[in-house]
């Protein structure tokens, strides 16, 4: 086993993710990684999640928590100097242009956004994925495979204790 511990970018799947972050410095992979665990888990709703990409949830969600102003201090420290100095990701609001083209949002959301200024629209993606992101941890805690593994060992307490501290950083 390599890197594992209760916080979250102290295992191998956190680390090996926040590696792509720091390689690409585009902040659209949290919208994607968030989008492929919730197709997984719709895909498959009385499956347990794979704790690998549980973890990976779990590393997005911390870069969620930056943005909205609550690091934890586990953030590896040139990721959080560089999310300090975002105010805006371009690439992350052509995301968030691109979704608010489908059928599935209602036609006053696209209206607001239209008429959203480019600092608006910022506080409406960051509010957006920390909705989410409180939403994704609730079923890590719940139906996956991480959280029983955690719940095999000795430091399941502590684990939980950060995960709900993440959680709390998102507004849960």
């Amino acid at each position: 086993m390599g890197a594992w511990g209760v916080k979250t970018f102290e295992n191998d799947s956190a680390l090996d993710w926040i590696s792509e972050l720091e390689d690409d410095k585009d902040l659209s992979i949290v919208v994607y990684k968030f989008s492929e665990f919730n197709h997984e888990y719709q895909d498959s709703p009385a499956e347990t999640l794979d704790s690998d990409l549980s973890s990976e949830v779990l590393a997005a969600v911390e870069i969620v928590a930056v943005l909205r102003g609550a690091p934890g201090g586990d953030i590896p420290p040139a990721i959080e100097r560089w999310l300090k100095k975002k105010s805006y990701d371009r690439n992350l609001v052509s995301v968030f242009n691109e979704m608010m083209k489908s059928d599935a949002v209602d036609d006053e959301t696209k209206l607001q956004w239209k008429a959203f200024s480019k600092e608006e629209k910022w506080k409406y993606i960051v509010s957006a994925l920390a909705d989410d992101a409180v939403k994704l941890i609730e079923i890590i805690l719940s139906q996956s495979e991480l959280k029983d593994l955690w719940e095999e060992s000795d430091k399941y307490e502590d684990w939980l204790s950060e995960v709900n501290y993440l959680k709390s950083r998102c507004g849960g």
